[in-house]
């Protein structure tokens, strides 16, 4: 882990200012966007789905975010074929998450497999708080005390399933996982200044086991 920050100092969000997002809707566009996403070592993943149980609910969104790459959009409604998707999340990126087994389960139900490592900015705010039931360790609360960004989640509760998604719902889309590759940044350095990178590297190295033992019901 150590070893992976130091080489991946200043990941930020992207640089370019004309554009937010990219929706990826079509083969065409999601060609194109495998074609950026492949000449990358870091990702950010975030989901947006129509409820909170990987065997009943469905994905519709998966979020990538990378180093001066717009936010692509991958609406897994409009897509049939995940391949292209799979060749991107299942080689040895670093991929960052918050709360990375729940996303693991929405994916792996639609047959998507993501091969670590990984990084969950949700685990290490925890470390970093001790354990403290007073300290959240919310996408929303975790941003705001380390990056200082007041993140707007009232699109969270939206209807997901609805044929087309709105800009505003897209938009909250693309900020949830557009911060994690700063946040992965700030909190690198924060394991590292307490001392806590090797605790962190044994929790996400359980991620994946944790995730499909909750997916097999325990």
């Amino acid at each position: 882990l150590l070893t992976i920050l130091k080489e991946r100092k200043n990941l930020t969000c992207p640089k370019r200012r004309n554009f937010e997002f990219e929706l990826v809707d079509t083969e065409d566009k999601l060609v194109k966007a495998i074609s950026m996403l492949s000449q990358v070592e870091t990702i950010g993943l975030d989901t947006e789905t129509t409820g909170l149980d990987p065997h009943h609910h469905k994905v519709r969104l998966l979020q990538v975010s990378s180093l001066d790459n717009p936010v692509f959009i991958f609406d897994l409604f409009e897509l049939k074929d995940y391949s292209l998707i799979q060749s991107i999340i299942g080689i040895d990126h670093l991929k960052i998450f918050h709360n990375a087994k729940f996303d693991l389960q929405m994916l792996k139900s639609v047959g998507l497999n993501v091969k670590p490592p990984f990084f969950d900015t949700m685990i290490v705010s925890q470390l970093l708080a001790a354990g403290l039931y007073n300290q959240s360790a919310s996408l929303q609360s975790v941003v705001e005390k380390y990056l200082g960004i007041v993140l707007d989640k009232q699109q969270q509760v939206s209807d997901w399933s609805v044929s087309e998604l709105s800009h505003e719902q897209l938009k909250y889309a693309m900020k949830d996982v557009q911060v994690l590759l700063p946040l992965f940044n700030k909190l690198g350095e924060e394991l590292e200044s307490v001392n806590l990178l090797r605790v962190a590297q044994i929790e996400f190295d359980a991620i994946q086991a944790t995730s499909e033992i909750e997916y097999n019901g325990m």
